[in-house]
């Protein structure tokens, strides 16, 4: 609605320059109706039409087109006619109050299209159907109190979807029509109360049903009484006026069985409803990414540990302390692959991670038994680390060592065996020990991108390591550096004369 603040009047049709609302490209060019009152905005968009209490009997002259309000109270229309309010395209609020207002006939409204509040307060309707409210498609507030209606047709509502607040106390009625709860679902305030309401069984029960669904919009549920034209129990006199809320329905009807939902109820079991699906469906993917996440780290659960080892030092799973051994690993391999085990597996966990290895060609005694070389060997270190290779595969000493440190491990009940898979292998040369060990523990592959930092955390968590130890592994790492190849070759091929083919 306007503020009649911010308005100013007009009376006449604009001629040449327009004076009115002191503009000069104003748009005012309509005049008022006889001893009506018309304002309208500064910006000439909207305005206000006053013809309350004026006598008037029959709406013929024009109204403006700008009208967004327009009172119509205290008059004697008697007759609301069709399209009397055509043109009035912007009109959102109409006054008909205490207007004597008898008939509305069909499509009256039909081009209020964006009236939102209508006024029939006082009047003497005596019915509502669909035609008399056609048109008001926008309509959400409805005033009907004080007149003398008695009918409203089953269909009166179904075309007013927006409809909020309704006002029907103080008529006639005696009962309302099937399925008024179903069309009133964007309601918000309902009034019933001074109404005749009947207590006959088959009025009652509707009536009762429409004041639970409706329970939480009428607004003067307590004040609702309902006459007993005839009853089916002797205890309640014809005439005798009852409260509707506090009636029990059975003690004036008895032997009937019904069902009376309240929409409040309903209301919230269907919030309730809700929030439990939208909790368990929230439950449910919470648990499903969890076990997502679970999965995706129980599969990489070593890779996992590994990173978080070589980047900050710490072991997810406490590791118990090992025995302090001679060496940290022993290398088993084919002498074809010395090349790796010299120039990088030494080169790296000797002189870069400070670890000990025990290798053929520099750490076996010569002379001694190979055999029981390689046994004290596996003994005397932590682990075994085993580069198999189809040329290891054809080794019958590296089969032994393999054999040895099996044994080793199924004695001790330990995991020290490492293997490293250098290339792809013919499985028909595989040891059946040596398959089945394959088989059920991880092993490393050289292609591997991580695979250094796989190596040294399968390796022996690094212990304080004795002086002598670490003087000695430097001499031989010194001794490894600078002996010439002739030097290195005559202690290998007191080892390596056994195997070669």
């Amino acid at each position: 609605m306007l503020n009649w603040k911010i308005c100013c009047e007009f009376e006449d049709t604009c001629v040449g320059i327009c004076d009115c609302c002191q503009s000069l490209s104003c748009n005012c060019k309509m005049s008022c109706p006889t001893n009506c009152t018309c304002l309208m905005s500064f910006n000439h968009q909207n305005g206000i039409v006053d013809c309350s209490n004026k006598l008037i009997n029959n709406v013929t002259e024009h109204i403006p087109t700008i009208a967004e309000t327009l009172y119509l109270d205290g008059n004697d229309l008697v007759y609301i006619k069709s399209a009397i309010f055509s043109g009035l395209y912007q009109l959102k609020t109409l006054y008909l109050n205490r207007s004597g207002i008898e008939v509305i006939q069909p499509n009256s409204f039909v081009n209020l299209t964006k009236l939102e509040n209508l006024y029939l307060n006082l009047n003497s309707l005596t019915c509502v159907d669909v035609e008399s409210l056609n048109g008001l498609v926008s309509l959400k507030f409805l005033q009907l109190e004080h007149n003398n209606i008695a009918f409203i047709a089953y269909d009166a509502f179904k075309r007013i979807t927006h409809l909020e607040v309704l006002h029907l106390a103080y008529n006639k009625l005696v009962s309302l029509p099937y399925g008024f709860a179903e069309s009133m679902v964007t309601l918000k305030f309902l009034t019933l109360s001074n109404n005749p309401w009947s207590c006959d069984c088959d009025d009652l029960h509707d009536f009762k049903e429409l004041t639970y669904e409706l329970a939480d919009v009428i607004y003067d549920r307590h004040d609702m009484y309902c006459f007993v034209n005839n009853t089916k129990n002797e205890s309640f006199p014809i005439g005798s006026k009852q409260h509707v809320v506090g009636l029990d329905y059975w003690s004036i009807c008895p032997n009937q069985s019904v069902i009376f939902q309240n929409r409040t109820i309903e209301k919230h079991r269907e919030v309730l409803n809700y929030k439990e699906v939208q909790a368990l469906t929230s439950t449910l993917v919470i648990l499903v990414l969890f076990i997502l996440i679970f999965t995706l780290v129980f599969m990489n659960r070593t890779l996992i540990q590994v990173v978080i080892y070589n980047k900050f030092g710490i072991r997810l799973f406490s590791v118990k302390p090992e025995e302090n051994k001679m060496y940290d690993a022993f290398v088993s391999y084919s002498h074809k692959d010395e090349g790796f085990v010299a120039r990088e597996l030494v080169q790296r966990l000797e002189n870069k991670d400070d670890y000990k290895l025990c290798v053929h060609f520099r750490d076996f005694p010569i002379g001694a038994c190979i055999a029981d070389t390689i046994i004290r060997s596996v003994e005397e270190s932590s682990r075994t680390i085993m580069i198999v290779s189809n040329n290891y595969l054809d080794s019958e000493w590296c089969q032994y060592e393999f054999q040895t440190a099996h044994h080793s491990v199924l004695r001790d009940k330990s995991q020290k065996i490492i293997l490293i898979l250098m290339e792809d292998i013919d499985p028909a040369k595989l040891d059946p020990e040596l398959k089945l060990y394959m088989k059920t523990k991880t092993y490393l592959k050289r292609t591997d991108p991580w695979f250094w930092e796989k190596l040294i955390f399968a390796l022996p968590v690094k212990e304080q390591i004795k002086i002598e130890d670490q003087q000695l592994n430097d001499l031989n790492k010194i001794n490894i550096e600078f002996k010439d190849e002739k030097n290195i070759d005559i202690q290998k091929n007191v080892f390596w004369w056994r195997i070669k083919n």
